[in-house]
Formats: C-alpha cells, sequence, structure tokens
C-alpha cells in the first residue's frame, strides 16, 4: 500500500499530462495494532488529523480499517448519513404472533426484537445458526428448537437458507425435528 486518496482530490485533479500518482495528493497511512484502545485511537487520529487507519495484527497482517465515525458511533450510536445505504428489513412480525426472517438477519437484532437470547457466540446470522446447529444446510421442512425459540427453515435455495419462521416458546425444548406436510 502507498497512501490513501481522497475521491474530492482525484475528482479535483485536471492535469492530464501527468500520471495519476504523481498529480494526486496522497495520505500517508497510519497503521494500528488490533489492542489499540479506542480513546487512545481517537486522540492520535484528532492529532495527526486524521480521520482513518488501518488495523493490523501482531504478525503484521491487515485486519481491516478503523475510521474516526467508527470511533464516535461507538460512543454516540449510529451516525446515519448520506453516504449510508438504508437498512434493509429483515424481520417481519406476522398476525399469529410468529416472526419470518431472512436466513441474513443478525441474531442479536433477533434477539432484541423477540426479547429471545438466541446464542451469538459463533454464527451471527440466524442462517448461520441453523447450519451451526443442525450440522449441514437442511433441505427444508425443518424445525429446530434453539433455548426457547423454534426456528422452521421456509425456504432453501443454493445451499442457502433464504427464509425462516421464528415462534418464542414459553420453556427451553431444544433439539431438532422434521415437519410432516
Amino acid at each position: 500500500m502507498l497512501g490513501i486518496i481522497h475521491l474530492r482530490d482525484l475528482l479535483k485533479n485536471t492535469r492530464k499530462d501527468v500520471p495519476l500518482a504523481q498529480a494526486v495528493i496522497w495520505k500517508t497511512l497510519s497503521f494500528v495494532p488490533t489492542t489499540r484502545n479506542a480513546l487512545a485511537q481517537l486522540f492520535e487520529f484528532q492529532s495527526k488529523h486524521q480521520h482513518m487507519a488501518i488495523v493490523v495484527d501482531e504478525f503484521g497482517d491487515i485486519d481491516g480499517v478503523i475510521t474516526l465515525e467508527d470511533i464516535i458511533e461507538e460512543i454516540v450510536g449510529e451516525i446515519v448519513d448520506e453516504s449510508d445505504a438504508p437498512l434493509e428489513v429483515d424481520i417481519w412480525v406476522q398476525p399469529d404472533g410468529s416472526w419470518v426472517a431472512n436466513g441474513t438477519a443478525n441474531i442479536r437484532e433477533l434477539n432484541q426484537v423477540m426479547g429471545s437470547e438466541l446464542p451469538y457466540n459463533g454464527a451471527t446470522t440466524v442462517g448461520g445458526l441453523v447450519v451451526e446447529e443442525f450440522g449441514d444446510v437442511p433441505d427444508g421442512n425443518t424445525c429446530l428448537n434453539v433455548g426457547n425459540v423454534r426456528i422452521e427453515v421456509l425456504k432453501v435455495e443454493n445451499e442457502r437458507i433464504l427464509r425462516v419462521r421464528l415462534y418464542k416458546l414459553d420453556d427451553d425444548l431444544s433439539g431438532i425435528f422434521v415437519q410432516d406436510e
């Protein structure tokens, strides 16, 4: 990596006779360890007048990017601005009191919406949880109880769980069973 180019600097470039690498202003990359405290990183961003840094692990491999906005959102909550895509709804309440969700629905969000305690220590999506609990992608017509939630697989396509129905149960009845049609 050579550096960071801001899009606004790239768009301002009117010099057609000079190679792009020389015509734009390259920002020096900052590398920070994964163990860096968020407050310390906030102060570093402030002192260096930067908004972004590359996060590296103990071996120097890149883990990702941290931005000033990421840190501020951890402090004050989600900041929605014009550059954020609108959130897609993944969970729908049904008239019978159940919930229908995309397989990509986040387990933490489901727990908040349903008041449930689905585990999220491995899988982060409900489809991933089904695969984790079942041991494979089910063919369909499969229900499993995870804690006090019954998850019914509604739609599977190309080895992906696309849609599930969730019911909150009164008791913890963990297990897997196939539904008869």
